[in-house]
């Protein structure tokens, strides 16, 4: 019965992988593995016949191993028993656009530019010529729409000169980039294993369209001007309505004539300008105000997509601090011109002449923050996001001629120390930084939204690059020391050992929630075999001392094979939280087919040599107790069912779907291999760790094992030594 399960260990660690597919593609490997299955499936068939009358308990249990191999052997195309997949075909599903952020003008016909003799209409505070009661094209083309009733003014600049239409092409187009990037991870190989990255990439992208869908809105709104309370001539007015405020509760111009008299409103008028007056003499000093708040630009800062709410709530805080008192007095000022409006009386140049220098301060406000922390990568979101609805709020008040950008040279700036910053920290070997990949993604992200072109291939170099610092030699050597005393602690059985790797086994990081997994690098996880998820082992050294038949102790030096394959061990690594030890559960020797041959040939001959069952030996290392047969051979039928499940599913109709069917499919693999594991391997060893990330070592540790078997049998030593050097491909 041993035998059959470490047979089905071995076959399910090497077929679960194909799983990932709607049909097993049969390689020479599988056919070969196919054939030895067959094989023992006969072999198993005769066994029973003979143990149903000498052993029928025996037998019974026998049968359920044979079940379990026929289900295998069915699962990998060996019959024609298995069931048929499901065909039904999924139309692929077109990302939908994202809503824009421009509220659109519609004319019943085009309207053409006025001439200067042609301009000599009002809206509010724009002059040109209007097309009706409520719309209004300006010399530059600008076309103005107000509703007075929800004192919203929509404005239209020509797109020809529109700094803004790659921005707003961008975020109407957020949902297609999207699908974008997925599908660039669905084309790549192993790209599922970059789904839970691409999840958070997701937010980060929504999070980006949500700010600068704010920033670039193409409307103003108008605060309603209330009367001031009796004494509190400073009490708080409203402001220029943003991505934080209300909208203004409609109100009718019976509404307005209600405050009083047309003297009283007049009177109530130029308060509200000597307060805005005054207000503009009580401002601080230009350069007086906070740092941003700080983006975390490590991986631990991003996984957690929940924080995005948390930043965009500090954002909103520090930008009250930033710009509250200069959107306090423009508040004031539109309000006056609302309520004008709703008066029927024109705008007259008090408005632009206080509004004028707010504009003009916030400019050399932002000037400022561009010097002081523009350089900084853990602010360049904010700031980018700042400035650009700074400068589309110049532009919508159409106040005078359009400054340069101050886009261009920020984008310069942070790109610069973004490139200073990336190379320092592969330097560093800071992999909390280099191999966040939802980071470099949104830099990616955000200078899109900004219009900036991007460079042939970028997407694809980053990802590349990402891969190959993502490379790491993982070496492994055991020593143990086994014994088995009789009752007066006289020597039975001594058996000792050392392996150590044959060579380097290349591993890689894989993102899993806020901490990091290990695999094989840059193996194809749709094509598997023993040798890619396994390491090899060779025997340096070993000895088995014995007793024979004459009670004398007999020592023989190992003569078996050279090498065996170590299963690959589990890794949990977090960089987030140190005050938790990282883990990586050891699991133990596997083989294949030869490698039970010779362990059932070595345990035949035990007395006279020391060779395979050098294995037995060396797993005590990795756990010790019982194994629970029935629970086994039951936990190998439930992956047979997961298989088969998975197998039948619809395949999804995006590429996100695609990949989180594949992930889902992968993990739920994982978590019944590993289920099986843990059947076959009891007391499973957990080396305990603190990974070292900004060094070029990662692990180097001993950690002995050493345990009491049974009250006469002792593992006086089972040291496991690990170590894992960064080595990226350049």
């Amino acid at each position: 019965m041993l035998k059959i399960l470490f047979f089905l260990t071995i076959i399910f660690n090497t077929f679960l992988v194909h799983a990932q597919q709607p049909q097993v593609k049969q390689t020479p490997e599988l056919k070969q593995q196919i054939e030895e299955l067959k094989k023992e499936i006969t072999d198993l068939e005769a066994e029973i016949k003979v143990a149903e009358k000498s052993d029928p308990e025996e037998a019974a249990q026998l049968k359920k191993g044979l079940a379990a191999l026929k289900n295998v052997l069915s699962m990998m195309g060996g019959t024609v028993t298995k069931q048929p997949v499901k065909t039904a075909s999924v139309a692929a599903k077109r990302p939908a656009a994202a809503a824009s952020p421009i509220v659109p003008i519609i004319l019943k016909q085009p309207l053409s530019v006025p001439t200067a003799a042609q301009a000599k209409d009002n809206l509010l505070w724009y002059k040109g010529k209007k097309a009706n009661d409520s719309t209004l094209i300006t010399m530059t083309g600008m076309l103005v729409q107000y509703a007075k009733k929800k004192g919203t003014v929509v404005v239209q600049p020509p797109k020809k000169n529109d700094r803004f239409v790659k921005t707003v092409d961008e975020l109407i187009n957020n949902e297609k980039r999207k699908d974008e990037v997925a599908e660039h991870f669905v084309k790549m190989e192993n790209g599922l294993l970059y789904y839970p990255l691409l999840v958070t990439s997701m937010a980060m992208y929504d999070d980006l369209a949500s700010g600068f869908a704010a920033a670039v809105k193409n409307t103003i709104e108008l605060p309603e001007l209330r009367p001031l309370p009796a004494g509190d001539e400073e009490s708080r007015s409203p402001e220029i309505s943003t991505a934080e405020n209300k909208r203004p509760t409609p109100e009718k111009k019976e509404d307005v004539k209600k405050a009083g008299d047309p003297a009283a409103i007049h009177k109530h008028i130029n308060e509200q300008l000597a307060l805005a007056k005054k207000l503009i003499q009580q401002l601080p000093p230009v350069a007086s105000f906070p740092a941003p708040p700080a983006r975390s630009l490590g991986f631990c800062g991003t996984c957690d997509t929940s924080l995005l709410a948390r930043e965009r709530r500090q954002d909103g805080i520090w930008l009250e601090t930033y710009q509250g008192e200069e959107q306090r007095i423009a508040g004031i000022l539109l309000g006056i011109e609302r309520t004008k409006a709703l008066l029927g009386q024109e705008s007259n140049n008090s408005f632009a002449e206080l509004l004028n220098p707010i504009t003009a301060r916030m400019e050399e406000k932002d000037n400022i923050l561009l010097e002081k922390f523009g350089h900084d990568l853990r602010y360049s979101q904010i700031i980018c996001i700042v400035v650009l609805g700074h400068e589309r709020q110049r532009q919508l008040l159409g106040m005078g001629t359009e400054s340069p950008s101050l886009l261009l040279p920020l984008m310069k700036k942070a790109g610069a120390a973004y490139k200073k910053y990336f190379d320092e920290q592969v330097e560093a070997k800071n992999h909390d930084f280099v191999l966040n990949m939802p980071f470099h993604i949104g830099v990616l992200r955000q200078r899109a939204l900004l219009g900036l072109d991007e460079e042939s291939n970028e997407f694809g170099d980053l990802v590349n690059m990402l891969l190959e610092y993502n490379r790491f030699a993982m070496t492994t050597e055991i020593d143990f020391i086994y014994e088995k005393v009789n009752d007066e602690n006289e020597i039975l059985l001594k058996a000792t050992g050392t392996l150590e790797s044959s060579v380097k086994k290349y591993t890689m990081l894989i993102a899993d929630s806020c901490s990091f997994r290990m695999m094989p690098y840059s193996t194809d996880i749709s094509n598997q075999t023993i040798e890619k998820v396994t390491m090899p082992m060779t025997v340096k050294s070993g000895a088995k001392t014995i007793r024979d038949e004459e009670n004398k102790l007999v020592t023989y030096r190992y003569s078996g094979p050279e090498s065996f394959p170590l299963q690959f061990p589990e890794f949990k690594i977090d960089f987030c939280n140190n005050s938790k030890s990282d883990t990586a559960f050891m699991t133990g020797f596997v083989g294949d087919e030869s490698t039970a041959q010779q362990l059932g040939n070595a345990m035949s001959k035990t007395y006279k040599q020391y060779k395979a069952d050098i294995l037995i030996f060396a797993n005590y290392v990795f756990y010790a107790g019982a194994i629970d047969e029935d629970r086994a051979i039951d936990q190998g039928n439930a992956i047979l069912q997961t298989i088969s499940n998975f197998q039948n599913q619809a395949p999804a109709n995006t590429a996100m779907g695609k990949l989180k069917q594949q992930y889902e499919g992968k993990k739920q693999m994982d978590i019944q291999r590993q289920g099986l594991i843990n059947t076959m391997a009891n007391d499973k060893t957990t080396f305990l760790f603190t990974a070292n990330n900004k060094s070029t070592v990662l692990i180097d540790k001993f950690n002995d094992f050493k345990k009491r078997i049974e009250d006469d049998t002792e593992l006086k030593q089972g040291q496991i030594h690990l170590r894992i050097v960064h080595e990226p491909v350049r």
